[in-house]
C-alpha cells in the first residue's frame, strides 16, 4: 500500500469518528427542538388526540430517529406532526434544511438528478434521484419573489453602471405524444423559448489577463415556457430594480434584434436605460445588406471591401455614415426583386436601430458593444437543461429554473422561508 492509499485510509476513519460525534451531537438537539416545538396545527390551533411517534430525519451526517409529537387538526381532520411542518419538507422523508441545500446545490451543479444521486452518496448522505427531484421541485413550487430582500447582495449603487442583456434559448419538453410505445415525429417532442436576462456591474467585469473579461458576480433571470413577453418584461423590471437600475449612474440594455425584445425596451426600460444593439448581430445584418447591394457582382472584392469598411466605421464613428449610406442608396439600380427587397428589410433594420449604434461611446466608458455575457450565460443554462437525454414537463422544469436562478444569484436562502402548504 502506497502513502496515498495509506493516507486515504486515515482520512475514511477520520470522517466515520467525525460522523458518528455529528449524528449524536444532531440527535440530541433535533430532539430538544422537537420537544420545544409549539403542539399546534396548520390551522394554529391546539392539535388533540395527541402521541408521541418515532420519526426518522436525515442530516448531513446520516440518519437520525427522533420523537417527534402528532396530533389531529381541527380544520382538516388530519393527523400532523409540528416539527416536521415547521422543519422537514415531506412526512415520508424528512431532511434538515442544511441537506436540503446541500443536495440542491448538487443538483444544480450537476448534469442530471440520477448524478446528483450519485454524488451525495459519495460524500456520505445518500439520496435517491427521486427524492432529490421531489425536493428540487418542492423548492421551485414554493420559491415567492415576495421572500427576496428588496436589494440584491451585487446591486448598482450611485456611481455604479449597470449593465442588462435579453435573450432566449430553446428547451427541449414532452409533447402530447410523449410516452407512446412508437415515438412519432409529430406530438412526441416540444420546442419552447426559454427567456432570459442577465445583469451586473460594469465594476463586476475582471480581466483575465490572457486578453479576455470575466464577470465576478452577475444575476440571472430566467422564466418558464410559454411565459408572456409582458410578463417576462415585469419579472426583469423586478430583478432590474432589485439589481439598482433606479439608482445606478447608468443603466444599458445591449440586446439583439429581435423586435419584441426592443418593443418591451420602449415601454418598460428606455426611461431608465440606454439601448444597444449588439454590434455583432449588426455585422450580420451588415453583411445581408452588402449581399443585396452587390447581388450579380462577379468580382467579390468591391462588395468585401465595402463591407469591412462599414464595419470598422459602425465600430468606431458610430452609425452616422451607415445612414447615410442607407438613406442614399439607389433602389433602381437594384434589379433583381429579391435583392431590392432583402436591401429594404435591412435597411428599414438599421434605421429602426439609429439611437442604439454608438458603439464608439460604449467602447470610451468601457461598456461592451455585444451581448457576449448574455449568449456565455444561455450556454450555461442549456449545459445544465439540454443536455442528452433531458426532456423536460412544464412543472419541472418551471420549479428547477427557479431554483437555479435562486442559487446562480445567491439567493438559494430564500427558497427556504416557505415550507410546502398542508
Amino acid at each position: 500500500m502506497n502513502a496515498a492509499m495509506a493516507m486515504m485510509g486515515l482520512e475514511e476513519k477520520i470522517r466515520e469518528r467525525t460522523s458518528e460525534y455529528g449524528l449524536k451531537l444532531y440527535s440530541e438537539c433535533l430532539q430538544k427542538v422537537a420537544d420545544e416545538t409549539p403542539r399546534v396545527g396548520s390551522d394554529g390551533r391546539v392539535l388533540t388526540q395527541g402521541r408521541t411517534q418515532d420519526a426518522l430525519v436525515r442530516t448531513p451526517y446520516g440518519t437520525v430517529p427522533v420523537r417527534v409529537f402528532c396530533g389531529r387538526c381541527a380544520a382538516t381532520g388530519r393527523f400532523e406532526v409540528p416539527f416536521k411542518e415547521a422543519y422537514c419538507r415531506g412526512s415520508r422523508f424528512a431532511m434538515t434544511p442544511l441537506l436540503e441545500r446541500h443536495v440542491a446545490v448538487t443538483a444544480c451543479e450537476t448534469g442530471s438528478y440520477e448524478k446528483c444521486a450519485r454524488l451525495c452518496g459519495e460524500w456520505g448522505c445518500p439520496v435517491s434521484d427521486d427524492k432529490a427531484m421531489d425536493l428540487v421541485r418542492d423548492l421551485g413550487v414554493n420559491c415567492l419573489d415576495s421572500d427576496l430582500p428588496p436589494l440584491c447582495r451585487d446591486a448598482a449603487g450611485a456611481e455604479d453602471v449597470l449593465i442588462v442583456s435579453l435573450d432566449g434559448w430553446e428547451g427541449r419538453f414532452r409533447g402530447e405524444r410523449w410516452g407512446e410505445e412508437e415515438e412519432c415525429r409529430d406530438g412526441h417532442v416540444d420546442w419552447h423559448d426559454i427567456k432570459s436576462a442577465v445583469m451586473y456591474r460594469l465594476s463586476q467585469v475582471a480581466d483575465t489577463g490572457a486578453g479576455r473579461r470575466t464577470i465576478v458576480a452577475k444575476h440571472i433571470v430566467c422564466v418558464p415556457p410559454n411565459t408572456t413577453p409582458e410578463a417576462f418584461a415585469k419579472k426583469v423590471e423586478r430583478e432590474a430594480g432589485r439589481m439598482g437600475m433606479l439608482r445606478a449612474a447608468k443603466v444599458y440594455f445591449i440586446m439583439d434584434g429581435a423586435t419584441y425584445l426592443w418593443n418591451l425596451f420602449d415601454v418598460h426600460f428606455s426611461l431608465y436605460a440606454r439601448g444597444t444593439l449588439d454590434y455583432y448581430h449588426a455585422v450580420q445584418h451588415l453583411a445581408a445588406l452588402a449581399d443585396a447591394l452587390f447581388a450579380g457582382e462577379k468580382d467579390p472584392a468591391p462588395r468585401k471591401e465595402w463591407l469591412d469598411r462599414q464595419c470598422r466605421e459602425l465600430k468606431s464613428l458610430g452609425p452616422k455614415t451607415l445612414l447615410e449610406t442607407v438613406r442614399a442608396i439607389d433602389w433602381k439600380g437594384i434589379r433583381r426583386r429579391e435583392a431590392k427587397k432583402a436591401a429594404r428589410r435591412e435597411a428599414a433594420y438599421f434605421l429602426s436601430h439609429e439611437d442604439h449604434m454608438d458603439y464608439g461611446g460604449n467602447a470610451a466608458l468601457g461598456v461592451p458593444i455585444g451581448s457576449g455575457a448574455m449568449e456565455s450565460q444561455c450556454s450555461q443554462n442549456q449545459n445544465r437543461f439540454k443536455r442528452r437525454g433531458q426532456f423536460w414537463s412544464d412543472e419541472g422544469f418551471a420549479a428547477f429554473i427557479e431554483v437555479y436562478a435562486r442559487y446562480t444569484n445567491g439567493e438559494l436562502k430564500y427558497c427556504f422561508s416557505r415550507r410546502r402548504a398542508a
